[in-house]
């Protein structure tokens, strides 16, 4: 199995419902790694399970998502950023 490609860009597709009506939230990121810390740090929580990641030809689900975001191999953020 390849590394997971964390510096490819990535796309964010996350649905939210809000009274009856229901729409998307799309937003583009530089690296899967931003997407998936986003996701994981910064979208609210009943956002989540709805969210997906598009990189490259590959779609991940939420629960996708959370697997790389607790692997070994996701990258931490530096000191510089915090």
């Amino acid at each position: 199995m390849q590394p997971f490609p964390y510096g490819a860009p990535a796309e964010m597709f996350a649905a939210s419902s809000i009274r009856r009506s229901s729409r998307m939230n799309y937003r583009r990121f530089e690296t899967a790694a931003d997407a998936i810390r986003y996701v994981m740090e910064d979208l609210p929580a009943p956002m989540q399970p709805g969210t997906s990641i598009q990189v490259g030809d590959e779609r991940l689900g939420f629960t996708e998502i959370a697997e790389l975001y607790e692997s070994v191999g996701f990258p931490k953020r530096s000191e510089a950023e915090d």
